[in-house]
């Protein structure tokens, strides 16, 4: 997961989802959360691991400078588990473009740009239906690699000249 790390980003959801997962499972996973946060937050989310017997699987580095989507293109897969609104879910778009598989939550505005098709969405607040498209990564990761592949087409429609155009077009009508 890339950003900030707080409550609402949905970082305990990912946690809670692998407690759920088989142990084989959980053993072929290392989890990063990748962002600034408020020390009690991080503090809470290496705790609850240490809880739920994942310590071993989590690494909390905080901010890393650098290019994002250069960043985002060193990982097998993103989560994004926002619970509750997202604006536009730039860190999604990041590993679209990066050709980085995307498991994320159905909120705000990441329906407006991303389906299916290019990600596999989920209901937000649902540690079970994360676990499960975590499950389905592992077992089936052709078929994630097919969506990354597909996505990062789907998100050169979104490319700022192509969308300016289209603004001046419909201006001029």
């Amino acid at each position: 997961m890339v950003g900030r790390i707080e409550r609402y980003k949905g970082h305990e959801d990912l946690l809670l989802a692998m407690s759920e997962m088989d142990t084989k499972m959980i053993d072929r996973l290392a989890v990063i959360f990748i962002g600034s946060g408020e020390v009690d937050e991080t503090d809470r989310l290496n705790k609850m691991a240490h809880k739920l017997g994942l310590a071993d699987k989590v690494i909390i580095p905080g901010y890393i400078d650098g290019d994002s989507i250069q960043l985002i293109s060193q990982l097998n897969i993103l989560l994004m588990l926002t619970k509750d609104f997202e604006g536009f879910g730039l860190t999604i778009a990041e590993a679209m473009i990066a050709g980085v598989p995307v498991i994320a939550t159905k909120v705000g505005a990441v329906q407006e740009f991303v389906d299916q098709e290019v990600a596999y969405l989920v209901p937000p607040e649902s540690p079970s239906d994360v676990a499960r498209a975590l499950t389905a990564y592992l077992n089936n990761l052709d078929e994630f690699k097919l969506r990354a592949k597909k996505a990062k087409k789907h998100i050169e429609r979104f490319s700022g000249s192509k969308m300016s155009n289209q603004y001046c077009r419909l201006l001029h009508v």
